[in-house]
């Protein structure tokens, strides 16, 4: 089943086959999960929005326009819940602080190099809270999830024009804010 492409996926689902749905389930988990993750901040509370979205793009899949990409499909049903969760819970969007469990943190041979990286994350992570969070947002969906504009703008149902508006001004005030950190170290 590994080797299906997402229409004839899709088809199976909506038909009902099981083995469709684990397969869709093992296709999607890892990036709804992470999209849960960046909003929620919590990792039982990214779980659970994780298998709650799914179960909802599992209920909604005969509504799902052939042709398009699942995969935004999929990230806009996450970020959608879990910015519904966030807000009900009064919880601060999108923070870069904590690692996701995606993140592997591979140990450098020389202290020095991993005093420096990790200064360079926390800075990076720094700046990136001073972010508003449409242009959080937009960073974790290009940067974390690997997305293009088109899928973005799928997933978070903005025009293209306002992605690229929100990723442009993201850039230059990251750009800005780490040139800053650069001169008050110098």
């Amino acid at each position: 089943m590994r080797n299906i492409d997402e229409t004839e996926l899709i088809q199976k689902c909506t038909a009902g086959e099981e083995a469709a749905w684990r397969e869709l389930v093992r296709r999607f988990e890892g990036v709804v999960y992470a999209v849960s993750y960046r909003i929620l901040k919590d990792r039982d509370e990214a779980r659970d929005a994780t298998q709650e979205s799914l179960i909802r793009a599992m209920r909604a899949l005969d509504t799902f326009q052939q042709g398009k990409q699942l995969r935004p499909w999929m990230c806009r049903i996450a970020l959608n819940h879990a910015l519904r969760l966030a807000v009900k819970r009064h919880k601060q969007l999108i923070s870069l602080d904590e690692r996701g469990p995606a993140d592997v943190w591979s140990p450098l041979p020389d202290p020095a190099q991993i005093t420096e990286r990790w200064e360079v994350e926390q800075a990076l992570h720094q700046a990136m809270e001073t972010l508003p969070s449409a242009q959080q947002m937009v960073m974790e969906l290009r940067l974390g999830q690997g997305m293009d504009y088109r899928e973005i703008a799928e997933a978070t149902g903005w025009p293209i024009g306002t992605v690229k508006t929100n990723l442009f001004r993201a850039r230059q005030r990251l750009i800005e804010q780490l040139a800053a950190l650069d001169r008050d170290e110098e």
